[in-house]
């Protein structure tokens, strides 16, 4: 929560599945949390994340996508270090969002800020960020999941919680090797 009707949404994905990048996944979480409180710009805070990519080298070429809904301007404006596209469901249509350029944490020079995006948004739209290890496999084509993701978020439910669980469920095989995360939220 932020202060007035708005909303912080991050996601982000490091590199290792060790207990150095589980740290890591911490310390960028942390330093996220604490920039998002300091500075309304979602562009501002992934340069901030940026700037300790250059000092954390675990850190670097994570991806992260950082985000602030706010509810009372029914917008969403959000940044990008490398992350991948979010999916966004409106009552029309489900489809695509890459968002702004942003290349992966510690590619640019520190104290540079990420571009950002500003979306208008409708009662009934669903954002739905997510990382690589929904999409990703190496027996399967790779256009054809992530169809089958946009598909899947289309014709979900509406509850957040359970299109989450609809999502992996459809696209995470048991014994995945690649981690998942997951983020849905609907705007009524």
């Amino acid at each position: 929560r932020l202060p007035g009707a708005r909303l912080g949404l991050a996601i982000g994905d490091v590199v290792g599945h060790d207990v150095d990048a589980a740290a890591t996944a911490v310390q960028l979480r942390s330093a996220l949390r604490g920039a998002a409180l300091e500075d309304p710009a979602p562009g501002r805070v992934m340069g901030r994340l940026n700037d300790l990519a250059h000092e954390a080298p675990l850190a670097a070429f994570s991806s992260a996508a950082y985000g602030v809904l706010d509810l009372a301007a029914m917008t969403w404006t959000w940044a990008r270090a490398g992350h991948l596209a979010m999916l966004v469901r409106t009552p029309s249509a489900t489809t695509f969002e890459v968002g702004p350029d942003g290349i992966l944490l510690a590619y640019d020079p520190p104290g540079a800020p990420f571009a950002q995006a500003t979306h208008a948004l409708v009662a009934g739209t669903t954002l739905v960020l997510y990382t690589d290890g929904l999409v990703e496999r190496r027996d399967s084509d790779h256009l054809e999941r992530v169809e089958h993701l946009r598909w899947s978020v289309e014709h979900g439910p509406d509850d957040p919680d359970a299109l989450v669980q609809t999502l992996i469920e459809r696209m995470v095989k048991p014994g995945a090797a690649d981690d998942v995360a997951v983020v849905a939220v609907r705007i009524s």
